[in-house]
């Protein structure tokens, strides 16, 4: 599965330094996160949205530890590598890395992105990340 991986799908550490090089080309970065386990319209319009924002999308998945933390034990359905496969072949995606925390906080420290985007039904004031 590696090969299809369009070489979209990074560890993190990679994935900050070449934010760090997007940004001081003067590139807008958007960000964001979430365990997306089955693809839905929903996600794609979302993704798409996203993407509107900036020049780069980068999708943080969660692991599937944290996955399973967050849905329980019987989650994910899709591996992270599946996951990550299906993100990385969506045009508006740039980028995929993921992390092993339930939420988002470590990651976007290190990524340090212009923007961080959730979808419409979470509560900003209820994200640790806001």
């Amino acid at each position: 599965m590696e090969n299809l991986e369009f070489g979209k799908v990074l560890e993190s550490s990679d994935l900050a330094e070449i934010v760090k090089n997007m940004k001081a080309e003067g590139k807008k970065v958007v960000h964001t996160s979430g365990v997306f386990d089955v693809l839905h319209p929903g996600h794609l319009t979302y993704l798409k949205e996203a993407r509107e924002l900036g020049d780069v999308l980068i999708v943080s998945l969660n692991s599937d530890a944290s996955t399973r933390g967050i849905k329980g034990p019987s989650r994910p359905y899709n591996s992270q590598a599946e996951r990550a496969l299906m993100l990385a072949g969506l045009r508006w995606v740039d980028y995929v890395t993921h992390f092993d925390e339930e939420t988002p906080e470590a990651i976007l420290e290190k990524l340090q992105p212009r923007v961080h985007i959730k979808g419409g039904d979470y509560d900003p004031d209820a994200l640790p990340e806001t």
